[in-house]
C-alpha cells in the first residue's frame, strides 16, 4: 500500500475523530454512571433529528467506530455499541443494541452487538454462543 493509498480526506479524519468522542464518552460513562441513568442519557442523545442530507452511510459509521477503537482503551463491544448506536441514530439511521450471555463452565461472559438494516454491524454475535437477553431500540 502507498503512502498516497493511506491518506484519509478530512471528512474521513472528521468522522474517526467524532467516533472517537463517543467512544470515549461511552467507555467513561460505563465507568461512572449507574447503567440505569446512562441508558437515559443514550436514549436523550439519539432523540436528536435525523441529519438532513448527511454523507454518513452505515459503512461508513461502522468503519470510524471500528477504526477509532484502536485508540481508545478499554474499548468493549458495549463501548462500541453505544458509540455506534448513538452515531446510527444521530444520522436518521435504524439502530438497536442487543444484549446477550454465555456461559461455559464456571465462566460467565455478557456480550454486546448492534443491528441495523436487519444485519449485525458491529460486535460478531455468535448465535450458539449467546443467549440474547435484552434490546434497545
Amino acid at each position: 500500500m502507498t503512502a498516497m493509498s493511506r491518506m484519509r480526506s478530512v471528512s474521513e479524519l472528521l468522522l474517526v475523530a467524532r467516533a472517537g468522542l463517543w467512544l470515549c464518552a461511552a467507555r467513561t460513562g460505563l465507568w461512572i454512571v449507574p447503567f440505569q441513568r446512562l441508558r437515559g442519557a443514550v436514549a436523550f442523545l439519539t432523540r436528536k433529528p435525523p441529519s438532513v442530507g448527511g454523507v454518513n452511510s452505515l459503512p461508513r459509521l461502522v468503519w470510524a467506530v471500528s477504526a477509532a477503537s484502536r485508540y481508545v482503551p478499554q474499548a468493549t463491544c458495549l463501548t462500541k455499541a453505544l458509540a455506534l448506536h448513538i452515531l446510527l441514530k444521530r444520522a436518521g439511521l435504524e439502530s438497536s443494541i442487543h444484549f446477550g450471555v454465555a456461559k461455559e463452565g464456571v465462566r460467565f461472559e455478557a456480550h454486546a452487538w448492534v443491528k441495523s438494516q436487519d444485519k449485525i454491524v458491529i460486535g460478531d454475535f455468535e448465535p450458539t454462543r449467546y443467549v440474547p437477553i435484552m434490546v434497545w431500540e
